[in-house]
């Protein structure tokens, strides 16, 4: 598959996804921290014309268009009011789709499009809008998901201790290949003391073992800040986590209800809940510089399951350089997002590499998150 076929296929997937809801939550926010489903559809089709037709083309967009569905333009709370309905946004799709591709053969010599890189740019912004349309779709989930009750019951197990070593040595961070964002950018060699980090993601069914142990109520586990967190929100497991009317636990999913299955990564836990648990397991998070160097070197199993909560705040390399706009990593340096690493099972392949780095701030649980544990030595 090119990376034009890759796009058209991931145009569909957004309008796919957006049909799976009634029409008019589609046009609804579910969350907070998230745009309707149809804005995100219509930010695809949006970006892919600004690059194409005002950074490439050099022509200019309705100003309305651009304020809308920029990221940093109409404020997110309005957005529901202003999002055209889905047959508007598929007419105008058809539309672009049939047009780019003599766009693309026009302006062939332009830098940006040199080696595919703008392409496969826009196949990987479309990628992550296409994994938070999951996220809202789990929204939706938790808030209108019927009573369940699950065929599997999720048993406790002991927390897993087997770790890979790795000693004390240099190691190789980031990447400059084309198709790596800036934040990725430059590669460059670090020194690392020696760490234990655990072959497999933290599963569901530890987890349980943590909440069944008391993990949330026992201050012993928490900061003061994450402490505060959990109490002010009442946050007793995982985002989607339930019990059923005789105590079994299932979760709700972008999809609805379903079991849990005990060797299953977990999802739908915090940074304030990853590293409590870590503390409580005797380990600790890992800094994304020991995550990225057992992945490179091949020692972790399990990657993709969930994405993996680090402890690091997520901060410019050294020689950063912005590209190919100062908007995708810059206005995030700012000492409150953390790092997570890896994968969840709704990350497209496009952007499953050792290098890549997802962020949030440390509350947020609806991003498909858990974790690993890792220790000194």
């Amino acid at each position: 598959m090119t990376s034009v076929e890759h796009l058209q296929k991931l145009r569909l997937r957004a309008v796919a996804l957006a049909e799976s809801l009634p029409a008019p939550a589609q046009t609804m926010s579910h969350h907070a921290d998230l745009s309707p489903l149809l804005w995100h559809v219509g930010h695809m089709l949006y970006i892919e014309q600004h690059w194409l037709l005002e950074r490439v083309g050099g022509l200019s967009l309705p100003a309305e268009q651009g304020y809308l569905f920029r990221a940093d333009g109409m404020p997110r709370r309005l957005r529901s009011r202003f999002v055209p309905p889905l047959d508007v946004l598929k007419g105008a799709i058809a539309s672009w789709s049939a047009d780019m591709p003599s766009l693309l053969a026009q302006h062939a010599a332009h830098a940006l499009l040199q080696d595919g890189y703008l392409v496969h740019f826009l196949v990987q912004h479309h990628s992550q809008h296409i994994e938070i349309m999951q996220q809202i779709l789990l929204a939706y989930a938790v808030q209108h998901a019927a009573p369940y009750h699950p065929e599997t019951a999720l048993t406790p197990r002991p927390v897993a201790t087997v770790g890979i070593s790795r000693p004390t040595g240099f190691a190789t961070m980031g990447a400059d290949l084309p198709r790596a964002y800036d934040n990725e950018r430059p590669a460059h060699q670090i020194s690392l003391s020696a760490f234990r980090i655990g072959l497999q993601p933290v599963c569901n069914a530890a987890y349980l073992t943590f909440i069944l142990d008391g993990g949330y109520q026992n201050r012993r586990w928490w900061t003061s800040e994450s402490w505060q967190w959990q109490r002010n929100l009442g946050v007793t497991a995982p985002l989607g986590w339930r019990q059923d009317p005789d105590g079994h636990w299932y979760a709700v999913g972008p999809g609805g209800p379903h079991d849990l299955q005990g060797e299953a990564a977990v999802q739908g836990v915090s940074a304030y809940e990853a590293a409590a648990f870590a503390r409580y397991a005797g380990w600790r998070l890992p800094t994304e510089q020991e995550w990225e160097c057992a992945a490179r070197e091949g020692q972790l199993e399990g990657i993709g399951g969930a994405w993996e909560w680090c402890a690091s705040t997520f901060h410019p390399y050294g020689g950063f350089r912005a590209f190919p706009y100062r908007g995708y990593s810059m206005p995030w340096f700012d000492g409150m997002h953390r790092t997570l690493r890896g994968h969840s099972p709704y990350t497209d392949p496009s952007l499953r590499r050792p290098t890549f780095r997802n962020f949030y701030t440390p509350e947020k649980r609806h991003v498909f998150a858990g974790l690993r544990l890792c220790i000194d030595g």
